[in-house]
C-alpha cells in the first residue's frame, strides 16, 4: 500500500488532472492552446495575443511535473531569430541579470493578508540553452503554492506576458545594438519604474 502524505496536494491530484483542470480554464478564455506530453509530463503550450504590442503575441508552456509546474513564457520566433543573429548577446545577458535582480511581481491580496505585497513566485529571465535562443521568463511553482494562490492563472496568462511585453523594447534595442545594457537599464528605470 502506498504511504500517502495527505498534506501534499501532489499526492492527491495527479499532474494529468492538474493539466486538464488548467486546460478547462483556458477553454473559457481567448487563448489558443494545445495539450501534449513532453519528458513524460503533461504540457500545455499557449499563444497569448497582445494586439497592442510590437511583438503581437507571447508564447508560454507549462509542464506539470510530479511536485511542481514549470511555467515558461517567451518571445515568439522572430525575436529568437534576432537574438541568434545578434552580436550583442553579452549586453543582453547583463540586462537580463539586472531584470533578475529587480523585477518581482506585485501579488497583493487586496490588503487582507499579513503583508502587502506578498511574493509567492517570481520569474527568472534567461536565454535558453537548447540552441533556440528563446528569451524566457521561467517560474517553478510548487503545487502547495499553486493551490493556495488564487491569482496563479492571472500570473500565467496575464502577468508574465505583460512583463515580457513591457521589456521588449529594451531587449530588442540591446540585441540590435541600438541601446547598451546600461542605456536600457537607465530607460527602464525612468520609463517603467519611475526612478529619476
Amino acid at each position: 500500500m502506498k504511504d500517502f502524505n495527505l498534506n501534499r496536494p501532489d499526492d492527491i491530484i495527479t499532474p494529468q488532472a492538474r493539466a486538464m483542470k488548467f486546460a478547462r480554464y483556458l477553454a473559457g478564455t481567448y487563448i489558443a492552446f494545445v495539450m501534449d506530453t513532453d519528458c513524460e509530463a503533461p504540457r500545455i503550450t499557449m499563444t497569448i495575443p497582445l494586439p497592442e504590442s510590437a511583438v503581437g503575441y507571447i508564447e508560454s508552456c507549462i509542464w506539470f511535473f510530479k511536485h511542481e509546474a514549470e511555467v515558461r513564457t517567451y518571445y515568439p520566433k522572430p525575436v529568437a531569430e534576432i537574438c541568434e543573429e545578434s552580436e550583442h548577446k553579452g549586453q543582453l545577458l547583463r540586462l537580463l541579470n539586472y531584470f533578475n535582480a529587480r523585477i518581482y511581481p506585485d501579488q497583493t491580496d487586496g490588503g487582507k493578508g499579513l503583508s502587502d505585497p506578498q511574493i509567492y513566485f517570481a520569474p527568472r529571465f534567461y536565454i535558453t540553452e537548447d540552441g533556440g535562443f528563446d528569451i524566457t521568463a521561467t517560474t517553478f511553482v510548487n503545487y502547495k503554492s499553486w493551490d493556495a494562490v488564487d491569482e496563479i492563472s492571472e500570473y500565467i496568462i496575464r502577468y508574465c506576458p505583460e512583463v515580457l511585453n513591457d521589456l521588449a523594447p529594451y531587449v530588442v534595442g540591446v540585441l540590435k545594438g541600438v541601446l547598451t545594457a546600461e542605456e536600457a537599464i537607465d530607460r527602464f528605470e525612468t520609463e517603467l519604474m519611475g526612478i529619476e
